[in-house]
């Protein structure tokens, strides 16, 4: 007693464009129909927007933090041989 599998049939022609430009037919299922909502595309935009703001800001920290490093290296004696 073995059970048979069923096959898989592909129907010729689904989902792929027709010579002569006529209609393409209905997607293939295989492929999924994965989509974006229009929340989660505007939250990621607002996303992106903070993070290169706080990096905007950041960049103004370390700026200030080598310059005093510099200086401080500078007017300390001791470092300088």
């Amino acid at each position: 007693m073995s059970a048979e599998r069923p096959t898989r049939t592909r129907r010729p022609g689904r989902g792929r464009a027709r010579v002569g430009g006529a209609a393409a037919g209905p997607p293939d299922p295989a492929l999924g129909t994965r989509t974006t909502s229009a929340s989660s595309a505007g939250s990621a935009w607002i996303l992106a927007y903070y993070l290169a703001q706080a990096l905007v800001s950041l960049t103004g920290v370390i700026v200030l933090v080598v310059v005093a490093l510099f200086l401080a290296v500078g007017l300390n004696p001791s470092w300088s041989g």
